[in-house]
């Protein structure tokens, strides 16, 4: 049997090395809204394709927008391309990326703390105090135009989308979910946009799904008071568990942090 030649092993393994880098230092995509259109491979843009390098790429409208990964500079989102001129895929990545977005190959912490979020405002949760929920600026950055909207179907499949942030803070009460008093037939989703937008497909993350539930502080602080008071000289973190695992058990999940903010509100938690 004959070896291969030094000349085919060279080309074998440069094809091979050259695909391998194209995969692994590449910008691939993660989703594309619109139509966005590659001069390289000749047709539409599509989830999980490579961008080539040195590809052109046409946004058919100004709506159009783009999410690329790439694995040392992280997440990029290339948005509001005025025209359907071809332009260089890396002229893109200068001009129509905002200046303020964050790399995303660096911001593990950040991840943990929106994963965090989002496991928390599934099924029933319990909304304590005045419903509000301040968000770390560092992990979701709710500079305007940026917004936490929640969307949800009444009973006559009517579906209501409003504005539930005002600055770093949520509002979660009944008067800013509920507007007009009726209870809704779906479940609570938050969406976090980066752009002005009203549409679910336009949001930058999905924060959670629940049902939210409400009990008045006169009949929660004293129960909570009592459940304090067996506790003392127990640890802050102890006296907080105690607390989550008995309103979750008699009522519903709260939120871990706006649970850690109304024990304090309330000087039910002293940290030490």
């Amino acid at each position: 049997m004959n070896k291969p030649s030094f000349l085919t092993l060279a080309l074998v393994f440069g094809v091979g090395i050259s695909i391998l880098a194209q995969g692994v230092d590449n910008f691939r995509v993660v989703r594309v809204v619109g139509s966005v259109e590659s001069s390289k491979l000749k047709r539409l843009i599509k989830t999980e394709d490579v961008i080539p390098e040195g590809d052109k790429l046409k946004f058919q409208s100004q709506r159009d927008y783009l999410i690329v990964f790439h694995p040392k500079q992280g997440r990029k989102r290339i948005q509001g391309v005025p025209d359907s001129q071809p332009r260089e895929f890396n002229l893109l990545l200068q001009s129509f990326v905002k200046p303020d977005e964050r790399s995303t190959g660096t911001r593990g912490s950040e991840q943990a703390y929106i994963d965090r979020l989002k496991s928390s405002f599934q099924d029933t949760v319990l909304i304590l105090g005045n419903g509000t929920l301040e968000l770390e600026s560092k992990s979701i950055l709710l500079k305007p135009p940026a917004s936490v909207k929640a969307e949800y179907k009444m009973k006559d499949k009517k579906s209501v989308v409003l504005t539930v942030s005002s600055g770093q803070v949520l509002h979660l009460d009944k008067k800013t979910l509920f507007p007009d008093g009726q209870i809704p037939a779906s479940k609570i989703l938050l969406m976090y946009f980066t752009q002005d937008s009203n549409n679910p497909l336009d949001a930058e993350e999905f924060l959670g799904a629940f049902s939210p539930k409400y009990i008045g502080d006169e009949i929660l602080l004293p129960e909570i008071r009592s459940i304090v008071e067996s506790l003392k000289g127990r640890t802050s973190k102890e006296i907080e568990k105690e607390t989550f695992d008995y309103l979750s058990h008699e009522y519903g999940k709260p939120q871990p942090m706006q649970l850690n903010a109304w024990l304090k509100t309330n000087r039910l938690l002293v940290e030490k």
